[in-house]
């Protein structure tokens, strides 16, 4: 599986999210805001180090940062964006220049969320999300989903394996 991990908070960050889902047409990609209890068990899964400054990819348990993360996730767009892959032909110090010089700046010039970033009903398909529930027991489970396999028979069958336990 595919897992970008960005800055919920960041305006450009969530905007830069929107136009990946708007360019992924073959539906590659999931989304995690790093400070949500989905993006911190993702980034502790893989032993990712949070970094709110750099974009983080996970593709095929591999991670990438920075300028890495974006050129991988170009390979998996369609359309025009593709043409970011031609950031390659930089050297990676190069590249990450650039990158860090935009995250240092992107609150000033982008603006900040007070909150995470929060989907649409179109694009909420594409989040990882963990979804929290008191039973009738008073035992709380969490419930790690994508969206997209998200239905009721799952949830019912999956609070039913908690309450056995």
């Amino acid at each position: 599986m595919n897992i970008v991990l960005f800055d919920g908070l960041c305006n450009m960050c969530s905007k830069t999210v929107l136009f990946l889902i708007k360019f992924d047409k073959k539906n590659n990609l999931h989304f995690a805001a790093q400070q949500t209890n989905a993006g911190i068990k993702i980034m502790n899964q893989y032993l990712v180090k949070q970094d709110s400054r750099s974009v983080i990819f996970i593709k095929e348990n591999l991670v990438y940062y920075k300028s890495d993360a974006i050129i991988e996730i170009t390979k998996l767009l369609s359309g025009w964006p593709r043409i970011a892959i031609l950031a390659i032909i930089f050297p990676k110090f190069l590249r990450n220049w650039v990158y860090d010089l935009v995250a240092q700046n992107r609150y000033k010039i982008f603006g900040k969320q007070s909150t995470c970033f929060v989907p649409s009903k179109a694009n909420e398909h594409k989040l990882y999300q963990i979804i929290s529930y008191r039973l009738y027991n008073g035992k709380s489970i969490n419930l790690d989903i994508f969206s997209a396999s998200f239905s009721p028979s799952l949830l019912k069958a999956q609070k039913n394996n908690a309450l056995m336990e």
